[in-house]
């Protein structure tokens, strides 16, 4: 479910929080989903989610 959302391109803090993931969590196991300029822009809010 969440390749298919992923490749959809339904945001990545969505798809976490659909499936009681944090962002960080998902990123690690669906990175390859991704494209790089949305790996880069996930990790941007990774970094800012720790924060919080």
């Amino acid at each position: 479910m969440a390749t298919t959302m992923l490749k959809a391109k339904v945001p990545v803090h969505v798809v976490a929080g659909l499936l009681g993931h944090t962002p960080a969590v998902l990123m690690k196991v669906y990175a390859h989903v991704i494209g790089d300029d949305r790996v880069e822009g996930i990790e941007a809010l990774r970094r800012a989610l720790v924060h919080v």
